[in-house]
């Protein structure tokens, strides 16, 4: 969701805390990230931008299958095309910022400069090290623990309005991480696991109370009692009715 998890502004050029000394450069900053993030989500593959000021960064997902569910971010640099970009060019994009002009060019040429090759020969090598992240399990152990804890909070708390916003704030886990985790799980979308449940939780307490549909519907999540027998029936096949009566009848048979 592009919030960072980890990072240390000191590490930061400081040709880009001078940038950043300011409201609006943190703006400008905070959106060129963004912009760069959204390109790798929707791609899904590792990207080179160029930042507001006129800088090189990348970004490489770090993908569960096909979904990424985190970012690594480096850069700050300066490609170099034959020779280094005139800090004058550089300048324009930042004038308006009202910058020290002799402070920032000194930040400037004490940049490190890349060529294309180089820079994309660091992104293949930050992208080795994200699968190499998810075979040593350094990361997926502790959203592992907090994807088990959320699926036994739904099983427990069905008779509950739950969404998906919720179950992300409650266990502090993307939407990517949670509708990636139950695909490969339970091989459904997070909503027709609650329905899975729920309908089985109707079943159960159909079978073993004499509570009326409107009563079971309620504890099971779903208050709406004409919208419960229609995802009933929609789900096993027949009404609420019908499934008690039918299980009634196969018991008694059964003991006769």
């Amino acid at each position: 969701d592009f919030h960072t998890l980890v990072g240390d502004t000191s590490l930061h050029s400081g040709f880009c805390r001078l940038i950043q000394s300011t409201e609006e450069g943190k703006r400008r900053c905070a959106a060129s990230d963004g912009e760069m993030l959204c390109h790798c989500r929707e791609c899904g593959h590792a990207v080179t931008h160029q930042c507001h000021a006129g800088l090189s960064d990348m970004a490489v997902p770090l993908l569960e299958g096909d979904t990424p569910v985190g970012y690594f971010l480096f850069g700050q640099i300066s490609e170099m095309q034959g020779e280094r970009l005139p800090f004058s060019a550089v300048y324009e994009r930042v004038r308006d910022l009202g910058l020290d002009r002799e402070a920032l060019e000194k930040e400037y040429e004490s940049l490190y400069f890349f060529d294309r090759e180089r820079i994309e020969s660091a992104t293949r090598i930050v992208a080795m090290l994200t699968r190499y992240i998810w075979v040593e399990d350094m990361i997926l152990s502790e959203a592992d623990s907090r994807f088990e804890k959320l699926v036994e909070y739904v099983n427990t708390h069905l008779q509950e309005p739950l969404t998906v916003a919720e179950l992300c704030r409650t266990f502090n886990i993307s939407k990517n991480l949670l509708y990636a985790g139950f695909r490969e799980k339970y091989q459904c979308t997070v909503n027709q696991y609650l329905i899975n449940r729920r309908m089985a939780q109707a079943r159960q307490l159909l079978r073993s109370t004499p509570w009326p549909v409107a009563r079971v519907g309620e504890a099971v999540g779903v208050g709406d009692t004409n919208y419960f027998c229609r995802l009933f029936k929609k789900e096993v096949g027949e009404s609420p009715l019908q499934y008690r009566k039918r299980r009634r009848g196969e018991v008694s048979h059964a003991e006769s």
